[in-house]
């Protein structure tokens, strides 16, 4: 019955988001000058946030797939240079309608250095959020395993469960503070297939706190994460036979 009433609470959304949309279309559809009507975007504001949307999606593509067949630095900055230029050469092709188009270097290289300050700023990290640890005096209970999945709305799994007892509490935190800390010497691109950690914290306000890890250099967390595999409670959380009733 609660799945039934969930699925028509979404179609009734849906429904609602379809009319919404037809709605809007309609009016940009009469509001749109005629005169536009044979360019790639009737509306030429629209045309910038395609062209750079269009330059950054093929630079993240670009600099991901040699991240993945390589991991060497100096090809993953050489995808990210020559995804961004076809990016941005394509989107010139479509806004213009021609493939004899002339190139902007100006632009392209003002475009080129607010995605560099942007990352630059990521990485500072200014609100802290990749180095964000809670107060052991705030943490309730912390699960730790290998993926977040067991945390989607939709899963009707039930464990592994939290870990509660003080000693697994501070061995976590102990883990997620080396991670932190080794994580800041590894170089942009270093890869030796590392294995990913993900850490959740619930708090005693009821929130929650969760990051997740790819750790690249994972033999030197092996004795951290002993501790914390060896302990009776975790085991109990990841072992089901130890839950059967006698």
């Amino acid at each position: 019955m609660e799945k039934i009433t969930c699925f028509s609470f979404q179609t009734v959304i849906y429904a609602l988001l379809t009319l919404l949309f037809l709605m809007l279309s309609l009016v940009l559809y009469q509001r749109r000058k005629l005169e536009h009507v044979s360019q790639a975007f009737v509306f030429p504001k629209i045309s910038p946030l395609f062209k750079f949307g269009l330059t950054i999606c093929m630079l993240l593509f670009s600099g991901f797939y040699f991240s993945e067949t390589t991991g060497e630095i100096g090809w993953i900055f050489f995808g990210y240079a020559i995804g961004s230029l076809f990016g941005y050469y394509l989107g010139e092709i479509i806004l213009q309608k021609t493939w004899r188009t002339k190139f902007n270097l100006k632009v392209y290289l003002f475009f080129t250095m607010v995605i560099i300050a942007l990352a630059l700023i990521l990485k500072i990290d200014l609100i802290q959020y990749k180095t964000n640890i809670p107060n052991e005096s705030e943490v309730r209970q912390i699960y730790i395993g290998n993926t977040p999945s067991f945390f989607e709305a939709d899963t009707s799994y039930t464990g592994p469960t939290f870990l509660k007892q003080k000693e697994n509490i501070e061995a976590v935190m102990l883990l997620h503070q080396q991670i932190i800390e080794k994580g800041k010497t590894i170089s942009v691109g270093e890869k030796n297939g590392g294995q990913s950690v993900f850490i959740m914290y619930q708090l005693k306000d009821g929130k929650r706190v969760a990051r997740e890890y790819h750790l690249q250099n994972y033999e030197s967390y092996l004795p951290l994460l002993a501790k914390i595999h060896e302990s009776s409670e975790y085991k109990k959380t990841v072992n089901e036979l130890l839950h059967v009733d006698r």
